[in-house]
């Protein structure tokens, strides 16, 4: 059977703040390519990433969206200077890519991903 889905296109965290979350994230991804008052959402390459205000539905989840980057520590050094927090240090997987969690202020971990 062939899969009804062709690519990951976005992934969507909740926040307490979402005009403190635009804010800070635009640093981070630039201009959104949507805005509204209850969500925010920003191309970074070959996948969209949303921001939405947290309500009653709000999910306490454990996702990680993992960014492919062409030097991990220059990325790394990136989100540091953009007061992101080393989540998981950096390590070489077992598939022999180099991975990385980092935290933001707003507690979205982002992974990053040197293949």
């Amino acid at each position: 059977m062939k899969s009804i889905f062709h690519t990951l296109k976005e992934i969507t965290f909740f926040v307490d703040n979402i005009i403190d979350a635009s804010k800070y994230y635009k640093n981070i991804f630039g201009e959104p390519i949507f805005k509204s008052d209850h969500f925010i959402l920003y191309n970074a390459g070959f996948i969209n990433i949303g921001f939405h205000q947290s309500d009653e539905k709000s999910l306490k989840a454990n996702i990680v969206p993992y960014f492919s980057v062409e030097d991990i520590d220059q990325a790394i050094k990136y989100l540091l200077s953009h007061n992101f927090k080393i989540y998981r240090e950096k390590i070489k997987g077992v598939d022999g890519a180099y991975v990385c969690q980092l935290i933001s202020p707003f507690n979205n971990v982002i992974g990053l991903i040197q293949e």
